[in-house]
């Protein structure tokens, strides 16, 4: 007896798991975040600390920290900490620098994210 495969049920199956995975990797890099910068709103990491910490590429990285940030769990921003050259502008993921917010801070300390 031969089945029928609904190809878009099986599409529907394979992106709700997709969502489910980067949203348990979001909770567990808001967690990691947390960890880094001992639960204090003026600390900051850096993008790269991150990635060598959770062990994933930064295609997924971005993703992960485009929902938190899309959250309002974090705020992005630059620092730098040593003048470029004239004509030169060298930003890496160490510049890249993230802070919990509020909100972010909450979501760890209630398990609610």
């Amino acid at each position: 007896m031969k089945k029928n495969i609904s190809y878009s049920a099986l599409r529907d199956s394979e992106a709700r798991s997709s969502v489910s995975f980067y949203q348990e990797l979001s909770d567990k890099t808001l967690k990691y975040i947390g960890k880094i910068t001992s639960h204090d709103l003026q600390m900051s990491t850096s993008i790269s600390e991150l990635k060598t910490l959770m062990g994933i590429n930064y295609n997924a990285l971005a993703m992960i920290v485009g929902n938190l940030k899309n959250s309002g769990y974090i705020t992005m921003f630059l620092e730098h900490e040593k003048p470029a050259k004239a004509g030169e502008s060298h930003v890496g993921p160490e510049d890249l620098r993230i802070k919990l917010t509020k909100e972010g801070l909450n979501a760890i300390l209630k398990n609610s994210f």
